[in-house]
């Protein structure tokens, strides 16, 4: 009889920790999962968003798109109508509304001015990426930074006059007999021709109009710089990347290093994709609506298991039994109980085992998911709840419920 007092009293206390380690870890585990801006899951991969410069259409990347694909990455590769740089970096920036979680964003050339000014006010887009890019400053131009960093390129282009929609104004094509030799010096010449044949031209108000934000002041850049290129500076390059506190990689390419060198490009990206992991940022540009949610959510989870703590502690004092001595009785006057985690001292009680073990317990582990959610591992907590704490895991062995006596 005594025996079975013992070991069912055992049981429940066991089935107890069980049932209060089980909530636990289901809180805990709530409360870490970080989530991005938009409500997805912050393992997610970016998308990765590449933006062409003049001249040129979204073919340019595809060398680079196929090794980010490999890499698994969604990549988009919108149309940029190279009409002016308020309307392209407006058109780019409805692009990017229509993505779900968070965005690399990659500009080549003239591409670079257009995501400077597309990013911003965008808290989706995690890293920009200029590759042998314009990145110009509030109140600066395409023009306005040719003119202090000169290249070939002021001689290497045609005007040609349009008329669109009711308005007129200037295109820009690049002369078909410089092509080769001042924006792709390093690919065949048979395929520079082509590109000569293909360009797409752009309007002149693409250099002219000033830039009215410049988003790598305020969100993390990668820049590549082409030491052979002729149609932006590599020293204008140099001093943009370096104004920007970019991460910066120089190579030996032309100005189409997206062309020629597209495992040196995709590369670059692939650096910013990943230090752009939501999981270590999703505090950090979420501000202070995450960081409500979070508290909220930790300090209802507190509420829950110290009740249900509470709850479980004073059925248990009502309904666990008392062991008995060797002799089979109770000594009149003193306290006795079960030993089991947190209740291994004279005079204790199953509750305040409970209260003296589990809660403690709780709040590390609640206060754990504060810091688990700028990273993607779970809390600590939720691996040795059950085996640190006296779980299915915890010795069940007789000497665990060892009878004890109040020495006093």
């Amino acid at each position: 009889m005594t025996a079975l007092a013992i070991s069912g009293g055992r049981h429940r206390i066991l089935r107890a920790h069980v049932t209060v380690a089980g909530c636990a870890v289901a809180l805990c585990v709530y409360a870490a999962a970080p989530t991005t801006a938009d409500g997805a899951t912050s393992g997610a991969k970016p998308t990765v968003v590449l933006v062409h410069g003049a001249f040129a259409d979204g073919s340019s990347w595809d060398g680079v798109i196929s090794r980010l694909e490999r890499s698994g990455y969604t990549v988009i590769a919108p149309a940029n109508p190279l009409r002016g740089l308020y309307n392209d970096s407006t058109y780019i920036a409805s692009v990017l509304d229509s993505i779900k979680g968070p965005v690399v964003l990659v500009g080549h050339s003239y591409g670079g001015a257009v995501i400077s000014s597309a990013a911003a006010d965008n808290p989706r887009v995690k890293s920009l990426v200029y590759v042998s890019a314009l990145m110009p400053d509030v109140g600066e131009s395409g023009m306005s930074l040719a003119a202090r960093f000169p290249s070939e390129l002021s001689t290497a282009t045609r005007s040609v006059p349009y008329r669109e929609s009711g308005r007129i104004g200037t295109d820009l094509y690049l002369k078909r007999d410089r092509v080769h030799q001042v924006f792709a010096a390093d690919l065949p010449e048979s395929e520079a021709n082509l590109l000569g044949v293909t360009q797409r031209p752009v309007a002149t108000t693409a250099f002219s109009e000033k830039a009215k934000v410049a988003a790598w002041k305020h969100i993390p850049s990668w820049a590549l710089v082409g030491r052979q290129d002729k149609t932006i500076n590599p020293d204008q390059e140099r001093f943009q990347a370096k104004r920007a506190g970019a991460h910066t990689v120089e190579i030996n390419s032309s100005h189409v290093s997206l062309i020629a060198h597209p495992e040196a490009v995709a590369d670059l990206i692939l650096q910013a994709a990943a230090a752009s992991s939501p999981a270590r940022s999703s505090l950090a540009t979420t501000g202070s609506v995450h960081d409500a949610r979070a508290e909220a959510g930790i300090a209802g989870a507190s509420l829950v298991v110290g009740t249900g703590a509470i709850l479980l502690g004073r059925r248990l004092r009502r309904r666990a039994p008392l062991t008995a001595d060797r002799d089979g009785a109770i000594p009149e006057g003193r306290l006795t109980t079960t030993r089991g985690p947190g209740v291994d001292r004279p005079g204790a009680t199953v509750s305040q085992g409970i209260r003296d073990t589990w809660m403690p317990r709780m709040q590390k582990c609640l206060a754990a998911t504060i810091s688990c959610r700028i990273g993607s591992r779970p809390p600590p907590c939720t691996h040795r709840l059950l085996t640190d704490a006296g779980g299915p895991q915890a010795d069940a062995s007789p000497a665990a419920a060892e009878k004890v006596t109040d020495r006093g």
